[in-house]
């Protein structure tokens, strides 16, 4: 697959649980994307996207990353884990381009947010 331009979606819903322990320098990730939400911003390419073609949503709807923190210099820089999309699993690793916790105003409470690519 290929063409003139680089195309970039988001999956507008996804559940999961993170977990951070700065201390102890450990953490994992464990989310779920819906499949059926992903967006391109072009009717015609979500629409591509979502067929047997590419990632098939109607037989597989949800992909799933699952991966622990990898440490570095006390701050997470890295997450190495397995991505199970269209019923395959393969290893994937995160690279953590920023990452930070704050008082989250909405939310009355600490949150953590992250960049990462990979």
């Amino acid at each position: 697959m290929g063409g003139l331009s680089l195309w970039r979606g988001k999956i507008n819903s996804s559940t999961g649980v993170i977990k951070f322990d700065r201390e102890a320098q450990s953490g994992s990730v464990d989310v779920v994307m819906d499949m059926t939400t992903i967006d391109f911003g072009l009717d015609d390419m979500n629409e591509h996207a979502m067929s047997d073609d590419m990632f098939d949503v109607e037989n597989y709807p949800t992909a799933r990353y699952v991966g622990d923190l990898v440490f570095e210099n006390g701050e997470p820089s890295e997450v190495s884990g397995k991505l199970t999309l269209h019923g395959v699993t393969k290893p994937v690793s995160l690279k953590i381009n920023s990452f930070k916790c704050m008082f989250h105003p909405m939310k009355l409470k600490k949150a953590c947010g992250a960049d990462a690519e990979g």
